[in-house]
């Protein structure tokens, strides 16, 4: 069991592995993350929550950042 993420990857990097290994439609679990900004900022400084998230859109955009998790992915 993996990461749909990761698991995704190595299967998709091995193609090998891919055809005797079956990938399950269900979760085992599901955990959502969040960054949290309190009320406080966002109603003293809707600007700065604003460019906040903004840059998380752009760092997980990044090609840098895509190398990262793509060679964490590929760790075994």
């Amino acid at each position: 069991a993996l990461q749909t993420q990761r698991g995704d990857f190595v299967l998709q990097a091995n193609p090998w592995l891919a055809q005797s290994i079956e990938k399950l439609p269900q979760l085992l679990e599901e955990k959502p993350y969040y960054l949290m900004l309190s009320n406080a900022l966002l109603a003293h400084e809707p600007d700065l929550a604003e460019r906040i998230w903004a840059e998380v859109q752009r760092q997980r955009e990044s090609a840098v950042y895509q190398e990262r998790r793509d060679a964490y992915l590929a760790k075994p």
